[in-house]
């Protein structure tokens, strides 16, 4: 049996024609064994020499042989589950060509699907894992309006005991919301402890269909300035959400922005051309697409008339990836706008979705994409580990590999080959450790339950924070934290502690918008895009003159002496 045919022989799984051209390479009659490896011998009877086959049959004989041989002799029972070893197989076959290729089994390509279409199917509820105690206990955060989490009447606070008579202590919060998803329709029981009296309750939820926003929240902060969040990826729902969000903008006076795209892992390449578009003048190049085939090649170019003209900051960080790559490329080549952050994760490859016969799927790299002046975003993978890729870990060598430059109209120098690299840099509000953040959230279910000695009311609370007043002095909350676990004793209350205690409380007291605003005006990063803003307007209006003057020279008639003569 040949080793090497079994990982090649899955692409004949899902084109028969495509397979029939594979070349297998050759490979050493010698069998050895490797330091520390043990085997056992169970016959020495002579082989006869095996029967020649053409490619596929042989590759599919392998494949069958082998599963044969792992599901009888193998001490896992999972051996005996051939289709867990074919998409092992599978992932071990892509992760060889390149980090971002991968096989998706049926409920993930369904899980997939919809949150491309901006929805999945739940009860509304998101939840959290706090460490209350020895272990892990799962609590809900928020709901979304108009859930059927909503009209249970489930609060921020409520913990989450059970789940169709399934205790779920110790469990993450991963784990729990992949019980309390499922098919639209079906029905599902939680036992509740309420936070509000710490009373047991059972709530029936009916699975429906739950908005995921790739845009989650939009508002003014002070001076004209709008901000929109969009961490929650590419859609086909996106380039709507967007017109939404700058329309609401607009009717509040909107005379800059700032686009956060932070956390956005990306998505819909189209849905990412279109929200680059949206600031970007008719013809304007916004992205280029090169593969393998020519007919993957592709140029895409604006064809908005009427632009968004605000000026522009986009914010970044190192989980600011693939489609998100592509609209901060976009903004920055074209210099419509200063990218402010950190360098970005640095993904340009373009996967193309094969779905298969029995509902999984593949997602396959076929093309590379550039930005407007010809930089590849993707990092460099060839001599690093899936561990390191993903987490980031840059090996020394790779890192002082010079990059290579280009300019802008403006003449401002970017690189690429790593990712896009902020024209200002700027760090986040650092978060607090776990012990800190769970003693936090269980100290601001207490307070808006009223139920700590001398506590402000949840009405004094609420104009605590709407002025900015100070609900707790450091000393105070040090104090407080200290009697749920005994390590803030000695913790340091820093401002970013401060406020987190500040968003946790206005997510209990007023929701979830009014939490992500109070967390962005306390953002450093925020700040900093702010403050960017004028050089931002500078830049557009410089880019703008220029091209203006470009296009006027390319239009008059060349060579033309005054006087009407040649």
């Amino acid at each position: 049996m040949r080793r090497t045919a079994i990982v090649i022989l899955i692409g004949s799984l899902i084109s028969p024609a495509a397979a029939q051209t594979i070349s297998l390479p050759k490979v050493s009659d010698d069998f050895k064994i490797n330091q520390g490896s043990s085997f056992s011998a169970t016959s020495s009877a002579q082989k006869s020499k095996p029967k020649k086959l053409e490619p596929l049959d042989a590759l599919r004989q392998d494949l069958a042989e082998a599963l044969d041989v792992i599901g009888q002799n193998h001490a896992s029972a999972d051996a005996n589950r051939p289709d867990r070893l074919t998409a092992s197989a599978l992932r071990s076959a892509l992760r060889s060509l390149d980090p971002h290729s991968k096989y998706y089994d049926r409920e993930e390509f369904a899980e997939l699907m919809n949150e491309h279409k901006g929805q999945y199917y739940g009860t509304g509820a998101t939840i959290i894992s706090v460490r209350d105690g020895s272990e892990f206990e799962t609590y809900v955060l928020s709901v979304a309006a108009g859930s059927s989490a909503d009209g249970a009447g489930i609060r921020f606070g409520d913990k989450i005991t059970s789940v169709d008579s399934k205790d779920v202590g110790g469990l993450s919060s991963y784990e729990v919301r992949e019980m309390m998803r499922g098919k639209l329709g079906t029905v599902l029981t939680l036992r509740l402890e309420r936070a509000a009296d710490g009373s047991a309750a059972d709530v029936k939820l009916t699975r429906g269909r739950v908005a995921h926003k790739t845009l989650p929240h939009t508002f003014m902060l002070d001076d004209g300035v709008g901000y929109i969040d969009h961490s929650g990826g590419f859609s086909y729902t996106t380039v709507t959400e967007l017109d939404d969000a700058l329309l609401r903008l607009r009717a509040r006076g909107l005379r800059s922005l700032v686009l956060d795209l932070r956390g956005n892992s990306g998505g819909i390449v189209d849905q990412a051309v279109a929200v680059a578009e949206r600031f970007l003048p008719y013809g304007t190049k916004i992205l280029t697409q090169q593969g393998r085939n020519p007919n993957e090649d592709r140029i895409w170019r604006s064809t908005n008339r009427l632009p968004v003209t605000v000026p522009l900051v986009v914010l970044v960080d190192g989980d600011t990836a693939s489609a998100a790559e592509i609209v901060a490329g976009a903004l920055q080549d074209n210099d419509r706008a200063l990218i402010v952050g950190e360098k970005t994760f640095g993904k340009g490859l373009v996967q193309n979705i094969i779905e298969l016969e029995d509902g999984s799927a593949l997602a396959l790299t076929a093309a590379r994409y550039y930005t407007p002046t010809g930089r590849s975003i993707q990092r460099d993978y060839s001599d690093v580990g899936l561990y390191e890729y993903f987490r980031g870990i840059r090996k020394a060598e790779l890192t002082d590999r010079p990059a290579y430059a280009v300019r802008t109209i403006t003449d401002r120098i970017l690189h690429g080959g790593d990712g896009i690299s902020p024209d200002v840099s700027a760090s986040q509000t650092a978060n607090t450790n776990y012990a800190v953040s769970d003693a936090l959230f269980l100290l601001t279910r207490d307070l808006a339950n009223g139920r700590l000695d001398g506590q402000p009311s949840p009405e004094e609370l609420r104009q605590s924070l709407i002025f900015g007043r100070e609900i707790l002095s450091a000393d105070e909350l040090r104090t407080v934290l200290a009697n749920v676990i005994s390590s803030t004793e000695k913790a340091e209350i820093t401002p970013a502690v401060l406020d987190e205690f500040r968003w946790y409380l206005a997510m209990a007291l007023f929701g979830v918008d009014s939490a992500a605003k109070a967390r962005i005006e306390s953002d450093m990063a925020v700040a900093a895009a702010i403050r960017s803003l004028p050089d931002a307007e500078r830049l557009y209006a410089r880019a703008a003159e220029l091209r203006s003057n470009s296009a006027r020279k390319e239009k008059s008639p060349q060579g033309r002496i005054p006087g009407g003569l040649r």
